[in-house]
């Protein structure tokens, strides 16, 4: 006589299945956790990037552009000329042109200007013309600010004054350089945080055009 063999399924109880629900939820909870925290720290990383791409950008149009400057006569008003290089601590105007297929061609008065520290970095621009400058309304912002992180840049300069070159005197760093129409051989642009701590490194440029005549320490740019 054969015997008749039974099968049985075994099932999960009730229990087991509250349990095996909990543990997926908290799994998928600390994956979810996860996920969160490295997509927050790749777009922040992203940030860092593309701001210190951009400050990098900037650096370069400033090398760029400080380094061709041009000792001219400009006209604010069509009748009394003025030196086109004029700077003090937070300021500093001067003749240049636009990086390549950038702008009209021609002569351009670029303005930097240095608020406090935290408030602003910015640059403007004028065309040059012998009798006035013109304003260019090309959809860009003006003045547009150059820094997301708005650090206060402080200029000197390096070379003669008028004064000193009369007397013989020896190059020297000023915090002026005003009333000339000779360029200083070497600008520095400091770029310092509220509390007077150095933010990124000095940038010193030397116009191509500025007398040749001791050129002075440390010539180079950053």
């Amino acid at each position: 006589m054969m015997r008749q063999a039974r099968s049985t399924q075994a099932g999960f109880t009730l229990v087991e299945l509250i349990v095996a629900l909990t543990l997926v939820g908290l799994l998928s909870a600390g994956l979810f956790t996860a996920l969160r925290f490295t997509s927050k720290a790749w777009f922040a990383g992203e940030a860092r990037i593309s701001q210190s791409i951009d400050a990098d950008a900037v650096r370069s149009f400033i090398r760029h552009s400080l380094s061709r400057a041009q000792a001219i006569s400009i006209s604010h008003n069509g009748k009394d000329q003025a030196p086109s290089f004029v700077g003090d601590r937070t300021s500093l105007s001067f003749a240049s042109t636009m990086p390549m297929g950038v702008g009209i061609g021609g002569l351009y008065l670029f303005q930097l200007e240095s608020g406090p520290a935290g408030a602003s970095f910015t640059i403007d621009w004028a065309l040059i013309r012998p009798d006035r400058l013109i304003a260019i309304e090309d959809g860009r912002e003006r003045p547009r600010l150059l820094f997301t992180d708005n650090p206060y840049v402080e200029f000197r300069y390096f070379g003669l004054s008028d004064d000193d070159l009369n007397a013989g005197l020896s190059p020297r760093w000023y915090d002026r350089w005003q009333g000339s129409f000779r360029l200083p051989q070497l600008v520095e642009m400091r770029f310092l945080d509220a509390g007077g701590a150095a933010v990124a490194p000095d940038l010193i440029i030397a116009p191509m055009m500025a007398p040749s005549r001791d050129r002075g320490p440390g010539i180079g740019s950053n």
